[in-house]
């Protein structure tokens, strides 16, 4: 069992929320204080601090392509996190070995936009 320490003392909130990617590799951990981390679960790195909610996160998720996570907050603002190209072809290949390939369909978030 691994533990994960998000942020600096300043910046720790009380976990509220958490996602792993489809090949279990990667958490998404959403903290009261309106805060993304997103770890190795393996190694326990942390790999980025997302910031942007107004609101505490409500709702994570990986999107079944691998190149998404998407974020909700209690103000109802969604959010929609692009994951880089070396960490979605990491969760690709672990997919592939276990036998999955991600699932994409027309309900991908990757139809989303945003607009000025």
């Amino acid at each position: 069992m691994s533990s994960f320490k998000s942020g600096s003392p300043e910046e720790s909130g009380m976990i509220v929320n958490v996602a792993l990617d489809p090949s279990n590799s990667y958490l998404a951990a959403a903290g009261s204080d309106k805060c993304i981390f997103v770890h190795d679960v393996h190694s326990g790195e942390l790999l980025a601090s997302l910031y942007g909610h107004s609101e505490m996160i409500t709702g994570l998720k990986f999107t079944n392509d691998c190149k998404r996570l998407i974020s909700i907050s209690g103000d109802g603002c969604i959010f929609v996190w692009r994951i880089g190209n070396d960490v979605v072809k990491n969760i690709r290949h672990k997919l592939k070995g276990q036998g999955f390939l991600p699932e994409v369909g027309i309900s991908t978030p990757d139809r989303f936009t945003t607009s000025a």
